[in-house]
């Protein structure tokens, strides 16, 4: 037992250093999966595990046992997977929207219920405006 708890206070440590908080139960899975590793594995898949939280929308801080188990496997297919696309041409109009929130400090995919239309409402454009200034003042504030 005394072998895990190493493994926990590194898996507690770097979900914090993210922004990021892990359930006791989900810490304890964790500590058990990647334990038999040595250490430069357990870095690797604690990075890879935490990357992959990042990708997905929480609504809560909190990692439960649930997103774990999803990480590891996801994990595990892409080790597998030999087939990575390198390049990806999107279309202009296709590209995705996304807003920066200030809260969670990173860009989130906005919520479009309508068809974008290219000469905006006067709306729009004040809108763009406030997310350009918002967006310099991050940047200058770093």
């Amino acid at each position: 037992m005394s072998d895990i708890a190493p493994v926990k206070k590194l898996i507690v440590s770097s979900m914090k250093f993210n922004g990021l908080s892990i359930r006791s139960d989900a810490c304890d899975y964790f500590a058990a999966q990647i334990s038999p590793l040595d250490e430069a594995e357990r870095e690797e898949w604690l990075d890879k595990v935490v990357d992959y939280i990042q990708k997905q929308t929480l609504e809560t801080p909190f990692v439960e046992k649930q997103l774990i188990e999803a990480a590891i496997l996801d994990c595990c297919k892409s080790e597998t997977e030999e087939n990575i696309t390198t390049f990806n041409v999107i279309s202009a109009f296709d590209v995705p929207h996304f807003v920066y929130n200030i809260d969670r400090k990173k860009f989130l995919p906005l919520p479009s219920s309508k068809q974008l239309e290219l000469f905006g409402s006067s709306d729009s454009k004040c809108q763009m405006f406030k997310d350009r200034y918002t967006l310099l003042k991050q940047r200058t504030l770093r």
